[in-house]
């Protein structure tokens, strides 16, 4: 089987395609995660909720 064929050509684009979506989605993952934490460590409460001392 000769996977670069003019006749795989759609498949082979799409599966990119598909590839290409998941690791668009593992960035912005990323990117969410570090933001999110980033944002979150300039709120007042925060040290307190990790820490377990609400008052």
């Amino acid at each position: 089987m000769i996977l670069f064929a003019d006749y795989n050509t759609p498949y082979l684009f799409a599966i990119s395609f598909v590839l290409l979506i998941g690791l668009l989605e593992i960035l912005a993952l990323i990117c969410g995660h570090m933001l999110s934490g980033a944002l979150d460590a300039h709120l007042d409460h925060y040290d307190s909720i990790t820490t377990g001392h609400i008052s």
